[in-house]
């Protein structure tokens, strides 16, 4: 089951970036499964070996191309986007560990070299 919301995940300043990269990803799904329309139409008028394989090539993109795309782009752009402080709280929940989960518990998380690095490291390299 994939989970996002946007709106508790994401600050409100960078909501919008992540509003248009799933609108831009709903539309290329769109396109993948248009395309597979259109060749299955192609196939059906027009039953000639060069329509078969467009067929068979949109289908293989559209199978591929949604998830992949899904996966690589889209999850990228959402997963970049999502503040510090939720990564601590779903790693609070994945460990089930309540300590971790408190204000200090938090804090100490923080304090590892990975999560203080992130912390200090520009937010953006276009200025979004």
């Amino acid at each position: 089951m994939v989970r996002q919301n946007i709106s508790e995940d994401i600050s409100r300043e960078r909501q919008s970036v992540v509003r248009v990269a799933f609108a831009a990803w709903v539309l290329a799904t769109l396109a993948f499964s248009l395309n597979l329309l259109i060749m299955l139409v192609l196939l059906v008028t027009k039953s000639d070996t060069k329509s078969v394989t467009s067929f068979f090539l949109a289908l293989a993109i559209a199978i591929i191309g949604e998830p992949v795309s899904w996966l690589t782009w889209y999850k990228g752009a959402y997963n970049s986007q999502v503040s510090l402080l939720v990564g601590a709280g779903s790693v609070c929940r994945e460990l089930l560990d309540t300590n971790a989960c408190q204000p200090e518990g938090l804090e100490a998380l923080a304090s590892t070299p990975l999560l203080a690095s992130l912390a200090h490291a520009p937010t953006s390299a276009v200025g979004v």
